[in-house]
């Protein structure tokens, strides 16, 4: 009789057993079905940053906002694609694009040096013309500036650094030049050069009178000399991990983007993206 229990035991146990295997193997595949989710859902999630630049790019009670974010929105939204945007400072920007923390850099223009580590679109974005921007009293002294007038007045000039402005500003003014006063951001510029701290700052027109305006500075005014233009696209790291269902990688992302900027340019919609912000 005992040896019937044995074996009846025995028998239930092995009987069990593999149901309780297969419970601990569906739960293990569960948590790495779980577990690749939330890595796909990160990387599915484009991560998008630019410098502060009104009224293209900024922040207004904690909200981006912007030419740059309002277009984003559109193209990305077309394409079914989730964005996340932040301001950042242009080296912490230009570090994590090069890393790959970030997945696409608003406004940044075509260098040599950069393409090892990004891919451009053949469509930019918007078009920049740069000026020098002065306070009151030096724009009626002077009338009018250029690089020749800066230089041969020794006149302090406001930059960004990490900016790369034209190599037409730079074969005047090369990097480390005592004209040069380097600052973290526009505003910070734009309160030195109010505060007379420096006699210049190069910018775009459009930025700086805008980001002028919601400071408060009133006695910033631009020359109308235009010292450069050139073109601002978005650009997309190389490094990123960006991928969906409908992208297998960020290459294949940008050329659908590339293909709706191209079309959104040629509407009214984009042009009223600009006198929304702008006023024309």
């Amino acid at each position: 009789m005992l040896v019937l229990d044995v074996f009846k035991k025995i028998r239930l146990f092995l009987i069990i057993l593999p149901l309780f295997l297969s419970c601990i193997k569906q739960e293990s595949v569960n948590k790495i079905d779980s577990s690749n989710q939330i890595i796909n859902k990160e990387h599915s999630v484009l991560r998008v940053a630019g410098e502060l630049f009104p009224p293209y790019l900024f922040l207004e009670n904690g909200e981006v906002k912007g030419i740059d974010v309002d277009i984003a929105k559109i193209i990305f939204s077309r394409l079914g694609v989730e964005i996340k945007i932040e301001v950042l400072p242009w080296k912490r920007l230009w570090s994590n694009m090069e890393t790959g923390l970030l997945d696409v850099s608003f406004a940044t223009s075509i260098k040599e040096k950069r393409k090892p580590y990004v891919y451009y679109p053949k469509n930019h974005v918007w078009d920049s013309s740069y000026h020098f921007l002065t306070y009151s009293e030096n724009f009626k002294k002077y009338g009018s500036m250029d690089y020749k007038i800066a230089k041969e007045k020794n006149l302090i000039i406001g930059i960004i650094a990490g900016n790369s402005y034209h190599q037409s500003f730079w074969d005047i003014f090369p990097s480390g030049h005592p004209s040069l006063e380097q600052a973290s951001n526009i505003e910070r510029n734009l309160i030195k050069l109010s505060k007379k701290r420096i006699d210049l700052y190069i910018i775009d027109r459009t930025v700086g009178l805008y980001t002028a305006k919601t400071l408060g500075l009133n006695n910033i005014m631009a020359f109308d000399e235009v010292l450069f233009s050139k073109p601002y696209p978005s650009a997309f790291s190389k490094l990123s991990k960006f991928k969906n269902d409908k992208f297998p990688n960020i290459k294949f992302l940008m050329d659908a983007y590339d293909k709706e900027l191209e079309a959104l340019k040629k509407t009214d919609e984009y042009q009223a993206i600009f006198i929304k912000w702008t006023g024309n």
